[in-house]
């Protein structure tokens, strides 16, 4: 695997991790809120991390790097 092509994986790879954990967080703090508001932008914010997360995965599966 070309260094550029390993690189590309590495920061695939550490993304989904931290996609994960923000997607966690937030489903965390999104039980936790009692304001209507603050419950609708959580919401948006972990529908976005659900899709870049997909996008992620979907790169990841492409190129065969998950084993």
């Amino acid at each position: 695997m070309e260094n550029n092509e390993m690189r590309i994986r590495l920061m695939t790879m550490d993304l989904l991790m931290t996609t994960k954990f923000a997607m966690i967080s937030t489903t965390s703090a999104l039980m936790e809120t009692a304001t209507p508001e603050v419950r609708e932008i959580l919401s948006e914010q972990l529908q976005n991390a659900t899709h870049f997360h997909a996008a992620l995965a979907d790169l990841a599966g492409k190129r065969g790097w998950y084993d």
